[in-house]
């Protein structure tokens, strides 16, 4: 049997459910369905067997995350575009709790930055690219005004 032949099985039961006004059924035929969609025209037991796969597989450890999140920050350098990106993927990730966000800081900002909250960290990390630039610009100036 084809996976594409099964979601249509599946489509005709959420059908049913959809009829009894049966909510959450619904909402998990439309996550089985989002889970098959990409392997229509595989085996049904070869998608199955990706998809257990891919459910039963260990997340990434919280320390590679830490170190992930630390590097693209680091390697954004004076791009705010990138910072921009990096930042926001830091807030987005729920593995992120207030300590890993905290080595997350001490990793990209150096060990004498400090903060209490999990808000105050994800500033001290803006300041500090900030003073970055800051920096850079101070630095930038300070060449074209010493002739020597």
């Amino acid at each position: 049997m084809q996976t594409k032949d099964l979601r249509a099985i599946l489509k005709d039961l959420k059908g049913l459910f959809a009829a009894a006004d049966a909510k959450e059924p619904v909402k998990d035929f439309d996550a089985i369905d989002r889970l098959l969609e990409p392997c229509d025209d595989e085996d049904v037991s070869e998608t199955l067997d990706r998809i257990a796969r891919d459910l039963t597989a260990d997340p990434e450890p919280v320390d590679i995350t830490i170190a992930r999140h630390a590097q693209k920050l680091r390697d954004a350098g004076y791009d705010a575009t990138a910072f921009g990106a990096a930042l926001a993927a830091l807030k987005s990730d729920k593995a992120m709790t207030k300590p890993a966000v905290f080595k997350v800081l001490k990793m990209y900002a150096g060990p004498h930055v400090r903060a209490t909250t999990k808000k105050a960290a994800l500033d001290q990390i803006e300041r500090h690219f900030t003073s970055l630039i800051y920096d850079r610009h101070a630095d930038e100036q300070a060449k074209r005004a010493t002739p020597w």
